[in-house]
């Protein structure tokens, strides 16, 4: 005859067990990894970088494509594949969270610098340009802001792809080859990326800021 007063402690090591385990499986699946294939961290700098190795990083300025002001900026693509770009870091909407999730709304802000639009916040937001007949990247927009809202989705082979949230639109490239700039769009020649950790030595951030 089965002892009933041992059943308790196997069930309540087994309820243990999975609740203990499944915030580890979410993590896996469904977590933003880095190019080392560490998580990516909310409010940490990286780099975005072509997952195809094809020109450089994203980086953030001053435009007539854009618009006649000076500020905003807009984000382009380095041309060059040495060029790492300007680093972001990343808010989930769910500020809680120590991690970036995959699927689920986030603000990308470009690291603080000494940018000419000091003014002017460096969120990822979107705008309309004529001489596009489109819509592009732009910084200048506002933390929590709909328009400001962008999506992470994997795609592949490591590779990701960020979508614009509002409108649907995944990050693209096209190329002005009048202004001779990789110019980084909404809807146009989707953009497969990966993620760089910034900074992750001493040296690296004296380069960076010397």
């Amino acid at each position: 005859m089965k002892n009933p007063n041992m059943s308790f402690p196997v069930i309540f090591l087994s309820i243990v067990l999975a609740v203990v385990s499944a915030p580890s499986a979410v993590h896996a699946q469904g977590t933003v990894l880095d190019t080392k294939g560490r998580p990516v961290r909310a409010g940490e700098p990286y780099y975005v970088l072509p997952a195809d190795g094809n020109g450089g990083g994203l980086r953030h300025e001053s435009r007539a494509t854009f618009h006649p002001r000076p500020c905003p900026h807009g984000v382009v693509q380095a041309q060059f594949p040495g060029s790492l770009g300007d680093p972001v870091t990343f808010s989930p909407w769910n500020s809680k969270l120590g991690f970036v999730p995959a699927s689920t709304n986030l603000t990308i802000e470009f690291s603080p610098d000494s940018s000419s639009c000091p003014d002017q916040p460096l969120v990822w937001t979107s705008a309309f340009s004529a001489w596009l007949r489109g819509s592009y990247v732009s910084t200048g927009g506002e933390v929590g802001r709909e328009g400001s809202w962008f999506n992470i989705l994997e795609d592949g082979g490591g590779g990701y792809k960020i979508l614009h949230s509002r409108s649907g639109d995944q990050v693209g490239i096209f190329d002005d080859h009048l202004a001779d700039a990789r110019v980084v769009v909404l809807g146009f020649r989707p953009l497969r990326v990966k993620f760089e950790m910034a900074y992750e030595t001493t040296d690296e951030l004296l380069k960076k800021t010397g």
